[in-house]
């Protein structure tokens, strides 16, 4: 919905230009005065505009639950101001609000009321990016052509203009092979020009093939395991107080997994450590390659007996199956150092649903793996450092529950910069939130995933985000045969 920069950040020139109006409390969004076409050449239109809003704020009334960003902050009224204006009403400035809409999908009010959102998610339909559909076999691949009609300019390596824009090429087939080793098959007997989500182990075996190329990109998100730090009881003893509630027990727990070791031995060796705020992003502090806890065993068997627990405590760790590439490999090389240091740790691998269902909804008492998600801060924030995030552990009652004060800290940093519109005193506020939050050992800190992908030679990905989400197909270039 609005172009993106490289930083994750919102600027102008996208499907729709914004400004923040009513001293902050209101959002003008206005179709440029160049044409905004969807693929099927019909202009967008206001309507469309408040139509989008209302669907992903579950408020369409053809649809009242389907609430695709019930993670942003609270909305008002989308109200249509004219033909080329939408106004949007906040009950508080939300600075963070444009780059956290930005890649929000834009679809035809008339497409969707007329067919509704389960087939829109079952089907490729007809949207308003680079690339067109142009027809699919369903579980098998999907063709896209080029869209000539696109607004953004084609990206160019000196003065790159936006997340997207006009693509090299004209004609994508994206087919659906769900082995890796099958895409790696396909790929070197030519039916294939890029194979995508390859595991390293596989991956690196292309490592000085002049007729192939790996391409590695931050996934955007950094894994960590989450302690309930602030809840009153131990999670598989509600008799005994909780360990995780004492500092010098976080901080043992982080000295005794050696990250580097995983990154260099398990994952590809080019993985950013974990930290409040990813390695780029807006708000990282610059101290913390100064800060990190690092590997230290024997301080944190000291640590842990200074606390009372000289023989470890038993704790469990949940993490979803499949979702992360090795995670299985890694979770245990995690869980074993722990162990080296007397802890007693059950792992528990559980399907997606069921593990996204019991962290959403609160109902996870115990240490669990989840990610920081590498784009607009305040979206991170709010989703898994705010005590009220969605991804958090209950809190047992803010103020006033174990390990509360920093937490109440970090609440009140983060919530001056969701209203602070002064760019460089919003950084320096999630500076201060993100040191203080990382000090206090808040979290066990892992790493940022990297996403290893396989070509043949002739494709150039240069890459524009500094921490892409997914494949920047738009960016490829490739090489005469």
């Amino acid at each position: 919905m609005f172009k993106l920069n490289a930083q994750g950040g919102a600027d102008q020139g996208g499907l729709l230009d914004w400004e923040f109006v009513d001293e902050g409390l209101g959002l003008l969004m206005t179709i440029p005065a160049e044409p905004r076409l969807f693929h099927s050449g019909a202009a967008i239109t206001a309507e469309d505009v408040q139509f989008n809003w209302d669907r992903a704020l579950g408020r369409a009334a053809y649809n009242p639950d389907f609430g695709g960003l019930a993670e942003l902050p609270d909305i008002g009224d989308v109200t249509i101001v004219d033909a080329s204006s939408v106004h949007l009403a906040t009950p508080s400035p939300e600075v963070g609000l444009p780059p956290q809409a930005g890649g929000m999908q834009f679809y035809s009010k008339a497409l969707i009321e007329e067919n509704g959102d389960q087939w829109a998610a079952q089907n490729p339909i007809y949207g308003t990016g680079p690339f067109r559909f142009d027809g699919w076999t369903p579980d098998q691949e999907i063709h896209s052509v080029r869209n000539d009609d696109y607004w953004q300019p084609r990206l160019e390596l000196e003065n790159p203009s936006g997340a997207t824009g006009l693509p090299y090429f004209k004609n994508l087939t994206t087919t659906w092979i769900p082995e890796p080793q099958a895409r790696i098959a396909a790929l070197e007997v030519g039916e294939l020009d890029f194979a995508g989500q390859i595991p390293w182990d596989l991956a690196k075996e292309f490592e000085g093939d002049e007729d192939f190329a790996i391409h590695t990109h931050s996934a955007a998100r950094g894994l960590y395991v989450a302690f309930p730090k602030n809840k009153a009881n131990n999670p598989l003893n509600p008799d005994e107080p909780n360990p995780f509630a004492d500092k010098r027990v976080r901080i043992a727990l982080n000295l005794a997994v050696d990250v580097q070791e995983i990154i260099d031995t398990i994952q590809t060796g080019r993985e950013d450590f974990t930290y409040t705020l990813a390695v780029g992003q807006f708000g990282h502090h610059p101290e913390f390659p100064n800060v990190r806890w690092g590997f230290d065993p024997e301080r944190a068997k000291a640590l842990l007996a200074e606390a009372g627990y000289p023989d470890g405590f038993e704790m469990n760790i949940h993490h979803p199956s499949g979702l992360y590439t090795g995670v299985a490999q890694f979770m245990q090389a995690v869980a074993n150092d722990l162990r080296d240091i007397g802890m007693t740790v059950n792992l528990f691998s559980e399907e997606l649903n069921i593990y996204f269902e019991s962290v959403e909804n609160r109902e996870q008492p115990n240490p669990f793996l989840f990610i920081e998600p590498a784009n607009d801060p305040l979206f991170s924030i709010r989703l898994v450092t705010h005590s009220t995030g969605i991804f958090v552990h209950t809190n047992d009652g803010l103020p006033g529950s174990p390990g509360s004060d920093v937490t109440m800290e970090v609440d009140a940093l983060a919530e001056q910069a969701y209203v602070e519109f002064d760019d460089a005193k919003r950084e320096a506020l999630l500076q201060e939130l993100a040191l203080k939050h990382y000090e206090d050992a808040s979290w066990l800190y892992l790493f940022e995933l990297i996403q290893p992908h396989v070509s043949t030679s002739r494709v150039l990905w240069p890459q524009f985000a500094n921490k892409p989400g997914g494949i920047e197909y738009s960016n490829f270039r490739l090489l005469k045969a």
